[in-house]
């Protein structure tokens, strides 16, 4: 609302297909579509879910949901149907809209165009605004709620961490059902600048963006970059940016090379979780571009307004922030084990190094084996090493005689040897924490957002071994 009378005639969103949305005519729209949705009883409280591919939709039903007071809960359409069904049900959605719902809210919003400055209902700091889903390394789908006020805050520290302007273009080149996709729209947003939506999803899309007109910005998983630099002269577009930061993990050491070989801005690497509102660090350019590469752990320095601590004994970071969240949607029990005393336990193990955070691996995340503790981070963190390895990851499985034994995946390049990856193996681990195999793959399974899944890795290791496989047999 803000800009749309600041700056009306100034260009919000850029289509795929070239089309634009100025301040005025993207703020009347949505303002149509809420009071439609206002009209359907939809206001204060209710939780409005979105499941759509199409990227346009998407973005205006969640601001029209917020513009009529409700809560926007984005979903992410390439989850199976009944999962879909799932998170609805799990938050009591009001409404579950698609790109089809957008056009008969237009439609209805235009009718109904005089009295549409009802749709605008009274918020406040502490709102309830928006749902986005995580599943951490859980496997389990939790609601995370935000007020109004959290992502404001949010919002204000990524835009005074990496100095997002007016002048400022995003690329968005993660999905606004992403929590540092979202992030990152609503900075540009906050102050004045535009959104350029992706043709299609993936590294092909990104190309086609890079290409497509003017972008200034724009946050990617490594798994993009991935892909950008098996196209020709893929990284080298990226030069179009003036900053480029990567979320969600490491990149492998040899990408991250090639990246910072051929492009000339800024990168920026951001640390966080969902449950944080996500920012919590800033791992900064010059940290990229020392006589060494960056750690995989390293994650910066806390962003503008967060403060964090490492636990004493357990060496688990906690953060706390104004945009943290307000708590799971429906589960209270959970809220009060994650949230202490306005803390937030991450989950995590850091350590400060060099005047900045190292994530060491997952609180929890050891399993039992015969009586030996393995850490399943210490196995990755060999593997990933290894000569050739671009990605490593590994879950644990149930075993009828040790109880659980690791089970690893690596995705490999130019290189690669298996006599190599076992000599570090034998060199690296005690003789418990060896992986019973290791699965050999072109890519590690991701979610649709690029995240690594673990679900899916621990079905493969259900199966035994197929395909390309390194075995060192059962210890």
């Amino acid at each position: 609302m803000h800009w749309a009378a600041v700056t009306p005639d100034a260009v919000a969103l850029h289509e795929p297909d070239g089309a634009t949305w100025t301040y005025r005519r993207l703020y009347e729209t949505v303002r149509g579509c809420a009071f439609s949705l206002r009209g359907q009883g939809i206001g204060p409280g209710d939780v409005v879910c979105t499941a759509t591919a199409d990227p346009v939709a998407a973005r205006l039903l969640r601001w029209s949901a917020n513009l009529a007071g409700a809560v926007d809960a984005l979903l992410d359409p390439a989850l199976p149907t009944a999962e879909l069904a799932a998170r609805a049900g799990a938050v009591r959605a009001a409404a579950v809209l698609t790109g089809t719902d957008l056009a008969a809210l237009v439609c209805v919003g235009r009718d109904g165009a005089p009295g549409s400055a009802n749709a605008v209902a009274p918020t406040g700091p502490g709102t309830p605004a928006r749902v986005l889903f995580t599943t951490g390394s859980t496997g389990t789908a939790r609601a995370v709620l935000q007020l109004a006020g959290q992502l404001d805050s949010a919002a204000a520290s990524n835009v005074a961490g990496r100095g997002i302007t007016g002048r400022d273009v995003l690329l968005c080149a993660l999905p606004p059902h992403h929590a540092a996709g979202s992030l990152f729209e609503d900075s540009a947003l906050t102050v004045g600048g535009g959104l350029r939506l992706l043709p299609a999803p993936g590294s092909a899309g990104l190309a086609a963006g890079l290409s497509a007109g003017p972008a200034t910005v724009a946050t990617v998983v490594p798994a993009l970059l991935a892909g950008l630099a098996d196209r020709a002269g893929g990284l080298t577009a990226l030069n179009r940016l003036r900053l480029l930061n990567y979320a969600g993990e490491a990149i492998d050491a040899e990408l991250l090379r090639q990246l910072l070989e051929v492009y000339r801005g800024r990168v920026t690497r951001g640390y966080g979780l969902t449950e944080a509102g996500p920012l919590v660090s800033i791992l900064p350019d010059s940290a990229h571009r020392g006589a060494t590469l960056p750690a995989p752990g390293d994650v910066g320095v806390p962003a503008p307004n967060v403060e964090v601590r490492v636990a004493p004994g357990t060496g688990e970071l906690h953060v706390r922030s104004p945009h943290v969240m307000a708590g799971y949607l429906g589960d209270p029990v959970v809220t009060r084990e994650r949230l202490r005393d306005g803390w937030l336990a991450t989950g995590d193990i850091a350590e400060w190094r060099g005047g900045g955070l190292r994530l060491l691996g997952r609180l929890g995340n050891r399993i039992r084996s015969g009586g030996e503790w393995v850490s399943l981070d210490q196995v990755q963190r060999c593997l990933a090493e290894a000569p050739g390895v671009a990605g490593a990851a590994v879950v644990a499985i149930a075993h009828p005689r040790w109880g659980q034994r690791p089970v690893a995946f690596v995705a490999v390049r130019a290189g690669f040897a298996q006599e190599e990856l076992r000599a570090r193996v034998a060199a690296t681990l005690a003789r418990p924490s060896w992986p019973d195999r290791v699965h050999v793959l072109e890519e590690l399974p991701r979610t649709g957002h690029g995240k690594l899944d673990h679900e899916a890795m621990r079905r493969m290791a259900s199966c035994e071994s197929s395909g390309d496989v390194v075995e060192f047999g059962t210890r």
